[in-house]
């Protein structure tokens, strides 16, 4: 049997709407739940289906399962799609399989109401598995108000992701005293529109470094309704195997005691397949190179999730090994959840105002691919986000008077007729020889 590529997985995803027989999943477990979510769903859809599949194994393998370079399987999962799409029957399943593998203790509250909410949560589950809908529009009421005390939600968000198996000490308020937790694993799950996730992640009340932690998978095009194949609440007994497998793999289903310790020490490490850690380093290294911080931001935390999933895709084949299909899974989900952001935060950011689309123009051209965006592109990108359309030609004329860009029409790589635009001035490109007007 011939493994499916990367290339097809890619391709069915932006191709929907896709169907239990020809979706492509990665191997093991996780693609076996993938296509269980589809076959008990009305509105199949192959996007979701990935982003259940990996958010249930990963809590089934946290606090207990590490990957090579010491990673959790803690994902912070966003499923983002269009009204209408199904997004509800793939938000609820996870709590159904949880149960299913005997954790319904790992199933946590469907919202949180404060950042005093989240950390009693840990304090008395260490590993909470939230399933939360409407996810962006729930961001936005917790941050609303600079001087919220709930706005501190992000940094608390962004300590428990990197907290991996060590000490996360809580607050100290004039009341409380401060909480801790050895090895904590709090993930989410969550679902959303594109633009309340964006709108709500571009604002500037986001703390430095959550964007970056998010995990972000896209619905497929929406699929036609149809009649489910199997029931979701008779899970087959094979995947209840799988699962009860998955929550026992390393030999123990609970994690070793942190009692007196202020480290939690995995149950079992996997290790590097045979040219696996080769793509992880590539990857490593390609995410140091980006055009603009921006970017460097954006696609810091890609290695890591790379290494994340890929763990939880090995551990789902009961493989003590990160091999090296797993790691280009791991790859290719990570990127692409990269490029969704930042398309995401292109077309649904806030307004700007004259300097900072300055400075937003002069970045994306800096991003893109020979350093050229034709007048068409910026129009399309930028006007509807400038506090008044005709800000954009000034902040051109702006930029071309502080000499960092300049006119340039260039011939379309398929031919037709010529297109007007503008490129940097001074880079390196050999192409990016302009003659200012």
């Amino acid at each position: 049997m011939v493994e499916p590529t990367l290339d097809a997985f890619v391709d069915e995803l932006q191709a929907g709407p896709t169907y239990d027989d020809t979706a492509e999943f990665p191997p093991g477990l996780v693609g076996d739940v993938a296509r269980y979510a589809m076959q008990t769903s009305r509105h199949p859809n192959a996007g979701l289906a990935l982003g259940t599949a990996l958010s249930v194994c990963g809590k089934l393998c946290d606090r207990r399962i590490a990957g090579p370079t010491g990673s959790t399987t803690v994902l912070y999962l966003m499923m983002l799609g269009p009204t209408g799409v199904g997004k509800q029957h793939y938000l609820v399943l996870p709590k159904v399989l949880l149960a299913e593998a005997g954790k319904q203790d790992l199933i946590g509250p469907g919202t949180l109401a404060s950042v005093q909410a989240l950390e009693a949560l840990v304090g008395r589950q260490p590993n909470p598995h939230c399933a939360l809908d409407e996810a962006g529009i729930m961001l936005s009421q917790m941050l609303a108000g600079g001087q919220n005390a709930n706005a501190s939600i992000m940094r608390v968000t962004n300590a428990l992701w990197g907290a991996l198996w060590d000490r996360y000490d809580g607050v100290e308020r004039a009341r409380d005293a401060a909480g801790n937790v050895v090895g904590p694993a709090f993930a989410f799950i969550g679902a959303s529109t594109p633009r309340e996730l964006y709108e709500m992640l571009s604002s500037d009340q986001i703390g430095n470094g959550f964007i970056n932690r998010l995990l972000v998978v896209t619905a497929s095009s929406k699929a036609a309704e149809r009649a489910p194949m199997l029931r979701g609440d008779a899970v087959p007994l094979e995947l209840s195997n799988g699962l009860r497998a998955l929550a026992a793999f390393g030999g123990r289903s609970e994690p070793n005691s942190t009692e007196g310790r202020v480290r939690l020490e995995p149950i079992l490490r996997l290790g590097w397949g045979p040219r696996a850690e080769t793509v992880y380093d590539q990857l490593s290294s390609e995410m140091k190179l980006g055009k603009s911080d921006r970017i460097l931001d954006l696609q810091g935390r890609v290695t890591e999730y790379a290494v994340r999933i890929a763990t939880i895709i090995a551990a789902g084949r009961n493989s003590l090994m990160v091999k090296l299909i797993d790691i280009e899974w791991g790859r290719q989900i990570a990127l692409r959840s990269r490029n969704e952001i930042i398309k995401g935060m292109d077309k649904y950011g806030p307004n700007l105002d004259f300097r900072q689309l300055c400075d937003a123009i002069h970045e994306a051209l800096i991003e893109a691919k020979d350093h050229w965006l034709s007048i068409c592109d910026i129009k399309r990108r930028f006007g509807r986000r400038s506090k008044f359309r005709s800000l954009v030609p000034d902040a051109l004329a702006e930029l071309q008077q502080e000499e960092l860009i300049g006119p340039q029409s260039r011939m379309p790589t398929n031919g037709g007729r010529e297109s007007a635009g503008y490129a940097l001035i001074g880079v390196e490109d050999p192409r990016a020889a302009l003659s200012i007007e």
